[in-house]
């Protein structure tokens, strides 16, 4: 079996042919809008611990494309979807890695019966955050939540406990100068 020249070129084609084809369809991929959505949870802005915490929302531009945002929402679990009031702005535009963060308000984000969050284009194409995240997110709020209402509780407790420190106090002084009056008017 000889090899000629003809068929090293045609594998040479082939193959150069081959990872054009992948490399085109890679960058087909990479070239559509896609948005990612992820979560965290931060603190009151106040600083205090016994506040309740903020959830932010980062919707992330993962694509090539620019993407202008319309709307955040909750869909339930009848597949219903609805906004949620946020700080999104006014069709905000996200270019090629660039992110912004939304603070919706917890109370219609975590309600009963929500089962993801979603983000709205201006042309209607919608991006849900994938349903375990959302658990984790919901979880992990409620957490927050618990340790801020015990935070709350623990100064509170203290709170009263001083002022009961300063009623017996108060209240020691008082029986002492009636005490002292007592003496005076003996003597």
């Amino acid at each position: 079996m000889t090899i000629h020249l003809s068929d090293v070129a045609g594998v040479y084609g082939a193959v150069v042919a081959t990872a054009m084809a992948v490399f085109r369809f890679i960058d087909f991929r990479r070239d559509r809008q896609s948005v990612r959505l992820t979560w965290r949870i931060a603190g009151h802005p106040s600083g205090r611990a016994d506040e309740s915490p903020w959830v932010i929302i980062k919707v992330t531009n993962v694509g090539r494309r620019t993407v202008h945002l319309r709307d955040l929402g909750v869909v339930n679990t009848k597949s219903e979807k609805a906004a949620v009031g946020s700080d999104i702005g006014v069709n905000p535009q996200l270019d090629e890695g660039q992110e912004v963060g939304v603070t919706p308000r917890p109370e219609a984000l975590l309600a009963k019966g929500v089962r993801t969050v979603f983000v709205e284009d201006t042309h209607g194409r919608e991006w849900a955050m994938p349903k375990r995240a959302f658990r984790e997110l919901r979880d992990a709020y409620r957490a927050a939540v618990e340790a801020s209402l015990a935070a709350r509780l623990e100064r509170q407790e203290a709170s009263l406990k001083e002022q009961a420190a300063e009623a017996r106090k108060q209240l020691g002084d008082m029986l002492r100068r009636a005490q002292k009056a007592t003496d005076e008017e003996s003597s």
